[in-house]
């Protein structure tokens, strides 16, 4: 299996393999980095998982950036022990 791996920007990256889910990492907040509102439509991403480190650091938790109905899992429950998410 090969696995892809595409950078968005900052700590955000899509990762899918042929057949399998699409995961998107920590998409961030356009604005907060200066752009405009149509580079954010450029952005628009899709996946079938997204995965915050937290969702409470705008940096790392712009769900709005993917489309779709996505599973949002918070890395930060994991890490804590408060959920234990599967694919």
């Amino acid at each position: 299996m090969v696995a892809n791996v595409e950078w968005v920007g900052l700590a955000c990256f899509r990762i899918w393999a042929d057949g399998g889910p699409v995961i998107v990492t920590d998409p961030y907040t356009p604005n907060a980095l200066g752009l405009t509102d149509s580079d954010e439509l450029a952005l628009q991403l899709t996946a079938d998982v997204v995965i915050a480190s937290s969702l409470t650091d705008r940096a790392h938790s712009y769900i709005e950036l993917v489309g779709g109905e996505s599973q949002v899992i918070n890395a930060l429950d994991v890490a804590e022990g408060r959920i234990s998410p599967e694919l």
